[in-house]
Order: C-alpha cells, then structure tokens, then sequence
C-alpha cells in the first residue's frame, strides 16, 4: 500500500456544514433513532454539470437504444435475477417499452454532462476506514471474496448511499476518477433505464484512481489519494 496515504484530513469548517447537516435517504429506517450528525455531502463533493472541452465525449460510448449491446443487457440482467429468484416486479421486461425508451432519453440527457475521466461517488460501510478496500496493487490478497472497491457507484453524490448497511457500521465516502474504458455503459445505461438513480456500473477489476475516503458522519477526509485501485 502506497506510504503517505493515511494523513489524517482536517474536518471541514463543521460549523458551517452543520447548518446543512440532514437525513440522507435511504440509509436508516426513519423508525430508529440516530443521534449522529448526517452531512449534506453535496456541500463537500459537489457534482459538476460540466466539464468543459469534455463535454459530450462520453454519449459515443453508450449503446443506440435498439442496439444488440444494449438488449444483450437487459437480457443478462434478467436471466441473473431470474435464476436468483428475485421478485417479478423486479425482472426486467424481456422487450422494453416507450416508457423505457424515455427514461434512456433521460440517461443520455444527463450523461452529457460527464467526461473522461468520469468523476464517481460509492458509499461504503466499515467498521474502521482501514477495513475500506480499494484493491490497490501490492496490497495483501482480498477477504470474503473482494477483489476492490465494488463495481456499483454513482455519479451524483447525494445518491451513494449504502441504503440499510450503514446501520450497525459507519459509513464512508469513496470519490474516485475512472477512465470511461472502466465503465460498463451497456449495464449502466440497463440500469438508469430500470431505476433512474445514476448509477455508474464500471467493469469488475477495471483500473480506478481514489481521490479521498471521507468519514461521512464528520465530513473528515480520513484518507488522501490519488490510490490507484480496483474496480
């Protein structure tokens, strides 16, 4: 593991982050309480709506809605989750619909605003910022099967939530810049179609530069890269 990475970052003017400080969605139930403070992160990790000459590069990526790529995903996705046992209403239709089709339109609306290097959010629950693992090279071979740092993340940071894994763990920011070769855009476009939340599936394995892990309880970066990880 690279030296010099575990600086210990200044927490950021708290004083004026509190005044933002709110419930994130999605990761308690609103039936348990929580004495902690929750961060807008949005305050500390802003998403651009831009990226200048960048702008546009990534839409020649993503697959044409009628494309053999694009229905090769769909028709991936539903054959995992049927053989998984997934509930009906959450198998993909074997031929989507107008309605489908819109929410594509929509993706693509939105995806011309990123560029290469795409910038991405994942947040991950630990029970120490040590155990986050980002898949760097030459560090200890992986537990429990984790080859990095997971391949679902998303592009806008107020929906990297960790949903109900936060619970019992405290839960951390990674922020990363990944090359567009690193993202899946068939399976990523098949899952904004499904659900719009912009989520960026990248390809597993594929090469991921970590710019900071932030505790997200405190707004604290607790680590400082550039890391060069793993999907």
């Amino acid at each position: 593991m690279k030296s010099g990475l575990y600086a210990l970052g200044s927490v950021l003017a708290l004083a004026a982050v509190g005044a933002v400080a709110s419930r994130r969605r999605g990761s308690r139930s609103a039936s348990e309480p929580w004495d902690g403070i929750f961060v807008d992160l949005s305050t500390l990790e802003p998403r651009p709506r831009t990226r200048g000459d960048a702008r546009g590069d990534i839409l020649p990526r993503i697959p044409a809605w009628n494309s053999p790529e694009l229905r090769a995903a769909f028709s991936r996705v539903r054959e995992q989750r049927i053989e998984a046992g997934w509930p009906a209403d959450h198998i993909p239709a074997l031929v989507p619909g107008l309605e489908e089709e819109e929410r594509y339109l929509r993706f693509l609306r939105e995806a011309a605003f990123l560029g290469d290097p795409v910038r991405v959010f994942r947040m991950v629950s630990a029970s120490r910022a040590e155990d986050v693992h980002l898949g760097e090279a030459g560090c200890p071979p992986p537990r429990y099967g984790r080859s990095g740092a997971g391949c679902y993340w998303s592009w806008d940071v107020k929906l990297a939530n960790t949903y109900n894994s936060g619970d019992t763990h405290p839960e951390y920011l990674v922020v990363a810049d990944v090359p567009a070769t690193s993202v899946d855009w068939a399976l990523t476009a098949q899952a904004n179609v499904e659900w719009p939340e912009r989520e960026i599936t990248l390809r597993p394995g594929a090469p991921i530069r970590v710019l900071r892990v932030r505790d997200a309880r405190r707004g604290a970066v607790i680590r400082q890269g550039p890391i060069e990880g793993r999907a």
